[in-house]
This record gives structure tokens, C-alpha cells and sequence, in this order.
């Protein structure tokens, strides 16, 4: 691994340490998540699945913590009048959400749980897993169509590099349909 991908790892590694007694959810999972990626590191162009992306910039940069309150009402544009799930700076806002009729949330930050799925052996997985601070667990109850939903998620503080990762869950009962459109901005 280059030099520039290993300080990129160290330091989520550091702020993994900093954040560690403030996040949710099951710690030792969070810590065994930590070892794999300071052994791992950042995924370099060597590997295969990787070969064609490079994330030299993104170990290059010095994410910091969001300087806006999360309670910040950003302008969502006119363009978004349907259901819409709304994070900002990774944190769910209830307040500027719109849910579809039979569809459920929670918060990660609420009720943490990694599910069935966090594979640590993959490095961007790890690297979630061990600093997830909050995302939505969306259900849909049995039969229901909730037809298209955007998952927007807005960074506030567009002066700084910041980093937040979000962990979100889905559930459709039997016969539930749902079909999430992601948008960052």
C-alpha cells in the first residue's frame, strides 16, 4: 500500500478512536470492524475490484466534524414535493421528511443494529461499520406500495471536508414493494 493510502487509513483509524465512546451499537463488532481496516487499509488500484478507481484523494483530505447544528433547515428546492427521506450532514430529520402511507422509520442512532450484513473484510464496509453514527432502518408493511422514495442526503458545511456514514436498513414484508432514489448533495 502507498504511503498516501496508509496516513488515509490511520486517520479514520484516529477518528475512529475519538468518536468510539459516543457511537451506538455494538462496540465489539465496531472494534473487530477497526482491526480488519487498519490491517486492510484503503482499498489501492492493486486489487482487482478496485483497479480502475483510486482513492488517493480521498486518503489525502482531513475530514473534520460538521460545524452546523443538525437542526439547520437547508433549502430542499423546489424540486423535491414527493416522499423524501432527508440527513443532513448524516443525521435523519424527521422535520423535512415526507413518508409514503405504510412505511415506517427509525434511526440507526436510535435502534443500532448492523443486521445480517456487515462483511468486514471489505474494507469500505469496515470502514462504515466502525464509524456509523446514525442512518435510516425503513419498513414497509406487508402489501404495500410505497411507490418511489428519495433518500436525500445533504452535506451543510460545503467549505470543509466533512465525513459521516450513515448506515441505512431496509424491510419489506410480503408482497411490499419500495423503490429508494439515493441523492447527495
Amino acid at each position: 500500500m502507498n504511503q498516501s493510502l496508509r496516513n488515509g487509513a490511520d486517520a479514520f483509524l484516529q477518528r475512529y478512536q475519538g468518536l468510539r465512546a459516543r457511537l451506538p451499537g455494538d462496540v465489539a463488532l465496531r472494534d473487530a470492524a477497526a482491526e480488519r481496516f487498519g490491517a486492510e487499509g484503503l482499498p489501492s488500484m492493486k486489487g482487482e475490484a478496485w483497479r480502475y478507481t483510486s482513492l488517493r484523494g480521498l486518503a489525502e483530505v482531513a475530514f473534520q466534524e460538521p460545524l452546523v447544528a443538525v437542526s439547520s433547515n437547508p433549502d430542499l428546492g423546489a424540486g423535491i414535493a414527493g416522499p423524501r427521506l432527508v440527513l443532513i450532514d448524516g443525521r435523519y430529520q424527521p422535520g423535512l421528511s415526507v413518508l409514503p402511507e405504510g412505511v415506517t422509520v427509525t434511526t440507526f442512532a436510535d435502534r443500532p443494529s448492523f443486521g445480517r450484513l456487515p462483511r468486514i473484510d471489505a474494507p469500505l464496509v469496515a470502514l462504515n461499520t466502525m464509524l456509523a453514527e446514525d442512518g435510516v432502518q425503513i419498513h414497509v408493511a406487508a402489501g404495500v406500495d410505497a411507490g418511489t422514495i428519495e433518500l436525500l442526503s445533504i452535506a451543510v458545511d460545503g467549505h470543509r471536508p466533512i465525513a459521516f456514514h450513515p448506515r441505512h436498513s431496509f424491510h419489506c414484508e410480503a408482497g411490499a414493494k419500495l423503490t429508494v432514489l439515493e441523492i447527495a448533495r
